[in-house]
């Protein structure tokens, strides 16, 4: 009995070897789980193209929207674990676990990390009748005037909310958050002075610091920004927490072969060096290519998952 079991086992994963030498026999789906023309749909359909030039087989890009993105979320972590499911997302995958009580599959052991494909450009911003040119004059700008200062995000459990919230909390500013609709709600009333602080990406922001509205003060990144080398990052603003770099990356259900997750971390890897494709994510899209691999991707996704999961509990969020 125990030779069989063996013997069946041993045939399975010679078989499993097998296909994962011959991958990919037949086209390839990402799942945008958001509608298109959003950032994480423009990014995979950029990339496709060069993916099945490199793969020889069409690549598809589906989008799957509704419900926040766990529409098409738990649509990749319910199919089968072969490498030809895709997802396209960011780490809103993760933290959905914290807010949404039946959220029917847990991302950390649904999905397995791919490639961390690219960090958006993001910065923090104030209105320039803020007496602030730099994070720690806006923090002592916030702690001499308690009461008065806000800022604006989407809602106490998202990302934007949840990262300002970050920074609030290390400097000690004491700022009270508002909530909005969207970005361009928030990014309006920044405009109008009625909040003193948010964050947005630097394709939007850019253009309202050139008409003198807006002034930035740091990059939420890890180093300075190409176009913006003179603008620092947080940590060269002070800041000392974990920075809330927003990112896009791809996902497969878990349980995808080693040797299929490696061929394609290899295949995402060479079309972010083509040039084509780097000139059309930084100069169209607002984004800067990473460096990376399913085994690096999948340790910092952990790292950071565990990073929102003290956030959420710090500040008592229950899943509903």
């Amino acid at each position: 009995m125990k030779f069989t079991v063996g013997i069946a086992a041993l045939a399975l994963a010679l078989t499993t070897s097998a296909g994962a030498q011959d991958f990919p026999t037949k086209p390839i789906r990402i799942v945008s789980p958001f509608t298109p023309g959003t950032g994480a749909d423009l990014l995979a359909r950029t990339m496709a193209p060069f993916l099945e030039e490199r793969l020889k087989q069409p690549v598809i890009v589906e989008n799957r929207p509704g419900a926040g993105g766990q529409i098409g979320n738990a649509y990749v972590a319910r199919s089968t674990p072969d490498g030809y499911t895709l997802l396209i997302g960011s780490q809103t995958i993760g933290m959905q676990k914290y807010l949404i009580k039946n959220l029917g599959f847990d991302p950390d052991k649904d999905l397995t990390p791919v490639y961390k494909l690219v960090a958006l450009k993001i910065v923090l911003a104030t209105n320039v009748e803020v007496p602030a040119k730099t994070l720690g004059e806006f923090a002592n700008y916030a702690k001499q005037n308690p009461g008065k200062v806000f800022y604006g995000g989407l809602g106490p459990t998202g990302v934007v909310d949840m990262s300002l919230e970050m920074v609030n909390r290390d400097f000690g500013m004491g700022i009270t958050p508002v909530q909005y609709q969207g970005p361009p709600q928030y990014v309006t009333a920044l405009l109008r002075n009625e909040v003193q602080l948010t964050w947005g990406s630097m394709g939007v922001i850019k253009q309202h610091v050139e008409a003198n509205k807006l002034r930035i003060l740091a990059a939420v990144s890890h180093e300075r920004l190409a176009d913006m080398p003179s603008l620092p990052t947080l940590r060269e603003s002070g800041y000392k927490g974990f920075v809330p770099v927003t990112w896009l990356g791809i996902f497969a259900p878990a349980g995808t072969p080693k040797p299929v997750l490696d061929r394609l971390g290899r295949e995402f890897a060479a079309v972010l060096q083509d040039p084509q494709v780097r000139a059309k994510l930084n100069d169209s899209l607002g984004l800067m290519p990473l460096q990376s691999s399913p085994e690096s991707f999948s340790k910092e996704y952990t790292e950071e998952m565990k990073v929102w999961a003290a956030a959420f509990k710090a500040s008592n969020v229950v899943p509903q």
